[in-house]
């Protein structure tokens, strides 16, 4: 630790764990590894993933393209707003060229 101080520990059996977790529904803690747990976003596809990611920008910061949030500085707004820009473009690519009621061709047939 840079100032002083420990960290916690704890044994458990053959593994070390620094953080413990309780499983929703569960009586003990335990590992993430030993519980099995998992972060979510590993279940998710590309397009989910990205969808979130904008989501939880948009939820954060607002429509960043129409007016700058009062007390942002300009530099951080334009930062924010090349974010934005970035992750719109990643959740178009995710969407791929085919839009909603297209047809695939191996479909017809």
């Amino acid at each position: 630790m840079p100032l002083g101080g420990g960290m916690w520990m704890f044994h458990l059996g053959a593994r070390r764990a620094f953080k413990l977790f309780l499983p929703p529904g569960g009586a003990a803690f335990g590992s993430k590894a030993g519980l099995g747990l998992d972060h979510r976003s590993r279940h998710l596809s590309v397009r989910n993933r990205t969808k979130q990611r904008e989501d939880k920008f948009f939820m954060k910061y607002g429509a960043v393209e129409i007016m700058k949030p009062p007390g942002m500085w300009e530099r951080t707004w334009r930062r924010k707003q090349a974010q934005w820009s970035a992750i719109r473009a990643r959740s178009k690519t995710a969407e791929g060229p085919r839009s909603k009621g297209a047809v695939s061709p191996g479909a017809i047939g």
